[in-house]
Order: structure tokens, then C-alpha cells, then sequence
């Protein structure tokens, strides 16, 4: 057995140490297993020292918080201090192949053995051939909060294959789970309005669950789609899904200063060279001649040291190397303050050229109790397929609600409508015409036209289905979109933008 042994301070968090590891002729298994203490902050000072300073960058640039007195602010940061309870140290692994495959992660299962051989593997490891020659280690300090931090990984390598490795089991009961699953409605087809969930886990990286059971709970709450992203692997995906629910290949990016969702994916993207001076140029590039989509996740999440590397802190990216922006991460109202200010980047970038689809993603871990405000994104698609998703993505046909649902259009003077996404031709002083119809809602609320980010109109709809038309005349170019608010406002559903290009009136 050999051990891999890396010494981390403080100053050494979002660092990477990397090892050789030599991999002889004839080798059957690979047993890995991390260590370090202490795994979590226990002292009640050093834990506040670190999160409130967090909670503050938290809550800042969000209107309502900065509205508050300091003594709501006080209690505002109290209350979420008692949520977060304490601060830990973050330390994964990567080992990779001669060949530059990413064979084993540790993820949730970093301190127990895991398993990699040519049959079978553990959650988070990719069975095959053992190659022999040189593989690396790569260690990831994500977060170390407790001063100096000792290190350990065991490697062992056997020349046959032992029975009963526990993460090994998980995996195998993942098989049989999958043969004994059957969801009982018919799948969807043809042309239409899909919802998925653009942002979930399984226990192939920090879930608690199988992805045929993260399938039967969100199928239960009416999604049509799912998209895959566990955190830095795409091992959790299966192309045999989509005989029961479309399931959508992907993985979250998840690096030391923020992450990216990428939809339509098979296979790990190395990410440990990324620095904050990185634009995500030729990584959007390459995504892009492979049908694959970049969306960059919760932004505004609270960041270092509560959710480590979990807020976007890429000052130099190339905003046009995204194609999506997560506007509406999980629960509304628990995670309303990143939300709003993830929502108006996303006017802040419309207004500057940029077009990124705003997607919604419910970021579940763990089956618990639908909060009822998760943010579906529903995408317009000519079939009921991978394809047909993708396709409707790129043309920008989307709306992302927590239950009504929106159809809407701009009609120019000859009565040629334009959808979600799509660019309406016109001319300056001409009559242009936004209408549409809400369905499905369940109270009072107010419904808005957004005009290069401010609110144009607004009229109070009662629960049911409502229609709606407004009339502009063209000033130049602009986008617009509709949003929905209930009374307390909680947003209901947010559309895409509608773009204006026009011509100045003729001489």
C-alpha cells in the first residue's frame, strides 16, 4: 500500500497537489480511501469570524437586504448563522488514467474505500482495463479552514478483486434498482412545451440518492426532463434512462471559484489548471462543436467559506462563451437573495449584447419536501428527444415558472408574430403588439412587460388563466420580457426575452 501524503494551510485553499502514481503489469483492483482531521471548525469564534463575513457579501447588492435597518440586518445574519451552523474542510481527489480519463473521484465517499477494477467499481469510479504506467493523483484543496491540515491517500493494488467493498455494493443495488424501475405514465410526445430540472445530483457525487430515484420524485412533481450534473463526473447517466423519462447527460464544473453547468455531456472536463484570469473561451468553443451548452450556476450563492467556490468569481470570463445563466436556483424564497441578484445580471447582460437564456434548477442533494417555488424551465421543442430539447434551447424558447404557464408573442404591423427568443423586425415608429396568455395560476398577482430592464406595464391578474395585450410603438432597439409576481413578491415564472431589431424610418 502507498500513501499520498500533502500538507495544507489556509493559504494553500483552491490549490491542487498532484502525485505519480505507477500502476505495474497484472494489476486486477485499485482500493483508494482519504483521510484528514479535523474535518470541521468546532470552536464557535473561528466559525463566526469565518461565516459572517460571508453572510454579509451574501446579502449586499440584493435591494430588500440593503433596505433593512442594521438591526434587521443583525437578525437576518443571526438566523442564517444557526442555519450554517459550522464551517469544514474540503478535500477531494481526482486519479487519472495514462489516457487522461478521470477513473475515480471521492466526492461524498472521500474517507471510505472505494473501488476500481476492470468489472465492477464503486459510485464515483469508472470500471475498465487497468492500464499500466503512470497515473496521477490529483489532490484538491477546496476549502481549509482549520489551519495546518494533514492529508492522507491510501492506494492499494491487487492482483485479484475483493468481494464486499461497501461503495461497491451501493453501486451494484443501483443496478438492481434500475431493473425493477418502471415509471407508469406514458412519455410525453411531438411538439410542445417541456419542463425539466436544469441542476440536480445523485450519489455519484454529493446526492443521497440514485437517479432513478431522483427520476420517480421529480416525475411525481410534473417534470417532463432532467438534466444530469453531479459535481465534476458524468458516471451517474445511463442512455437506458430515457426508456422510461428523458434524462439529459451533464455534470456541474465545480471549481475553486465558481460553477458551470454543462448540458449535454458525457465525460469528465479537466477544470484544475482554471485561475481566476480564465474567459472560458476554449472550453465553449469545444462544447459547442459537440452539441454541448454552457450555463453558469447560482452565481450570487453564498460563497468561501460556507459553500466553498460556490459564487462566480471568474472576473474575466467572456460572457458570449455562456450560453445560460441560472436565474432561479431551488426554493425562491429560501434562496431569494442570490436569485434576485442573479436575475438582474441577466438584464445587465441583455442590455449589454449579450444573450444568455435565463434556466432554473432545483439543485437537489437529497429527496425532502417540494418547497412548491423551485423554478421549472420549460423549452419549447419539436420532439420529445435530446435533440429537440437542445434545439429548443439554442433558439432561446424558454420560460421558467413555479407552476403557470405563459404564451406569449410580439406582432409587428403585418401581423407576423414572434416568439420567446426569437428577433421581431420592425422599424422605428412602428406598432408592435405583446400578447399572450397566463394559465394555471393559483392567486392574485402582477404581471409586468420588462423593457431593457424596467418595468413598462403592469396589470393585476386574478388566479386562472388570463389574457393580455399591450401595444408599443418602436423607439429603436430593445428586448423585452414578461414576469409574473404574487403579492408578496415571490416571482411565479419570468419568459425569456423578445428581441426588437429595427430600421430607422425611411427619408
Amino acid at each position: 500500500m502507498a500513501i499520498y501524503t500533502c500538507e495544507f494551510d489556509v493559504a494553500d485553499t483552491k490549490t491542487v497537489k498532484r502525485f505519480s502514481v505507477e500502476v505495474p503489469e497484472g494489476i486486477q483492483e485499485i482500493l483508494i480511501k482519504g483521510d484528514f482531521d479535523p474535518r470541521v471548525e468546532t470552536d464557535d469564534a473561528k466559525n463566526r469570524e469565518l461565516i459572517m463575513p460571508a453572510l454579509r457579501r451574501y446579502g449586499a447588492g440584493d435591494p430588500e437586504f440593503d433596505r433593512l435597518t442594521p438591526a434587521e440586518k443583525s437578525r437576518y445574519q443571526e438566523a442564517h448563522y444557526r442555519l450554517v451552523g459550522t464551517v469544514r474542510n474540503l478535500i477531494n481527489y481526482t486519479l487519472i488514467d495514462p489516457s487522461g480519463r478521470h477513473r475515480a473521484r471521492g466526492n461524498n465517499r472521500f474517507f471510505e474505500t472505494i473501488q476500481l477494477s476492470k468489472t465492477i467499481s464503486s459510485l464515483g469510479c469508472i470500471p475498465g482495463p487497468l492500464e499500466p504506467g503512470k497515473w496521477e493523483l490529483v489532490v484538491e484543496a477546496h476549502a481549509v479552514v482549520t489551519g495546518k491540515l494533514v492529508v492522507d491517500i491510501e492506494i492499494l493494488m491487487n492482483d485479484s478483486v475483493t468481494p464486499g467493498i461497501p461503495a461497491t455494493g451501493l453501486r451494484l443495488q443501483e443496478e438492481g434498482d434500475y431493473e425493477s424501475f418502471r415509471l407508469p405514465s406514458v412519455k410525453p410526445q411531438g411538439p410542445g412545451w417541456y419542463g425539466g430540472d436544469f441542476h440536480l445530483h445523485t450519489h455519484h457525487s454529493d446526492g443521497s440518492h440514485s437517479m432513478a430515484e431522483i427520476m420517480e420524485a421529480q416525475h411525481e412533481r410534473g417534470y417532463d426532463f432532467l438534466v444530469l450534473t453531479d459535481h465534476n463526473t458524468t458516471l451517474g447517466w445511463r442512455e437506458e434512462y430515457n426508456d422510461h423519462m428523458l434524462v439529459i447527460p451533464g455534470l456541474e464544473i465545480t471549481t475553486f471559484y465558481g460553477h458551470a453547468v454543462v448540458v449535454n455531456r458525457v465525460g469528465e472536463i479537466d477544470w484544475f489548471d482554471f485561475d481566476q484570469s480564465t474567459t472560458f473561451d476554449e472550453l465553449a468553443a469545444e462544447l459547442r462543436t459537440k452539441g454541448s451548452m454552457l450555463s453558469i450556476a447560482h452565481p450570487y450563492c453564498i460563497g468561501d467559506p460556507v459553500c466553498t467556490g460556490c459564487s462566480w468569481e471568474y472576473p474575466n470570463l467572456n460572457w458570449n462563451a455562456a450560453d445560460m445563466i441560472e436565474v432561479w436556483a431551488g426554493s425562491w424564497h429560501q434562496r431569494r437573495s442570490e436569485n434576485r441578484k442573479a436575475l438582474a445580471k441577466w438584464e445587465q447582460l441583455l442590455n449589454k449584447g449579450h444573450r444568455l437564456v435565463p434556466v432554473g434548477g432545483t439543485d437537489i442533494h437529497r429527496i425532502e419536501p417540494d418547497p412548491g417555488d423551485c423554478g421549472k424551465t420549460y423549452v419549447y421543442a419539436e420532439s420529445y428527444t435530446i435533440e429537440g430539447i437542445m434545439e429548443g434551447l439554442r433558439k432561446g424558447h424558454v420560460f421558467v415558472s413555479q407552476g403557470p404557464l405563459i404564451e406569449c408573442y410580439g406582432e409587428n404591423e403585418d401581423g407576423k408574430r414572434y416568439g420567446i427568443g426569437e428577433d421581431l423586425f420592425t422599424n422605428v415608429g412602428e406598432n408592435i403588439a405583446f400578447k399572450g396568455r397566463i394559465k394555471g395560476l393559483d392567486r392574485p398577482c402582477e404581471l409586468e412587460l420588462v423593457k431593457k430592464g424596467e418595468v413598462i406595464r403592469q396589470i393585476a391578474v386574478g388566479a386562472g388563466d388570463t389574457e393580455f395585450a399591450w401595444a408599443e410603438v418602436v423607439d429603436g432597439d430593445a428586448w423585452y420580457y414578461f414576469r409574473v409576481y404574487d403579492t408578496r413578491r415571490r416571482l411565479m415564472a419570468l419568459t425569456n426575452a423578445i428581441f426588437l431589431n429595427c430600421q430607422p424610418p425611411s427619408m
